[in-house]
């Protein structure tokens, strides 16, 4: 079953709190199918550049609580970076919700769901690193959770290392054509947070 149809369609906002009808069975089951379908399949890269003013946008909600201190010294530039799964898996708990198995398996390693009302944390236990064709995100168990393909701007890198940080997001978000330009990523994922299907932090960025 995929939650998110063309354009969104036909996809269902998740309870208010997801971890109400959390359990140790439901949790092994979403892991197990997590790691079936990512070993199967791979995730998009998308990267971006996102000014400061620009956070406080209906798109992307208000970061400047947890935007690192040493953000202006880039120009007021946040980088971003958001592995997104080719494949939506959903998976059922014993209470019967329906749960993208990926994304909860980024949670339950310690990457917060990002909520439209919830701002991002720093995520110390994770780490971005760089490839010659693109980044990779590792777990806090230093295990690569995603790998993805892209073109990276050295102004980003400039961007990510004078930050010392990334807006790392994981997660899936409503399908779109390919030749829907970048630019509009940002507000597919601020449709993948209202799913809530999509996990995010600050983490720290290995060049």
């Amino acid at each position: 079953m995929n939650l998110l149809g063309a354009d969104g369609e036909g996809a269902r906002a998740l309870p208010p709190d997801p971890a109400l009808d959390r359990d140790e069975v439901s949790d092994a089951w979403m892991l197990a199918v997590a790691d079936e379908a990512r070993g199967r399949s791979h995730e998009y890269l998308h990267v971006w550049l996102m000014s400061n003013a620009d956070t406080r946008g209906v798109a992307m909600g208000t970061l400047e609580d947890t935007v690192p201190a040493n953000a202006a010294a880039t120009g007021g530039t946040i980088a971003v970076a958001w592995f997104e799964p080719a494949t939506a898996v959903m998976a059922e708990t014993l209470a019967g919700s329906q749960r993208e198995a990926q994304v909860e398996a980024a949670i339950m390693l310690g990457m917060p769901r990002w909520l439209p009302d919830a701002e991002p944390p720093k995520v110390s236990a994770w780490m971005l690193a760089s490839h010659p064709m693109g980044l990779s995100l590792r777990d806090p168990t230093g295990q690569r959770f995603a790998h993805g393909i892209a073109e990276v701007a050295p102004a980003w890198t400039s961007s990510a290392i004078g930050q010392g940080a990334v807006l790392t997001v994981y997660g899936v978000g409503p399908k779109c054509h390919e030749r829907h330009a970048d630019p509009l990523h940002a507000h597919r994922l601020a449709y993948a947070r209202h799913l809530g299907t999509v996990a995010a932090g600050w983490v720290r960025f290995l060049h």
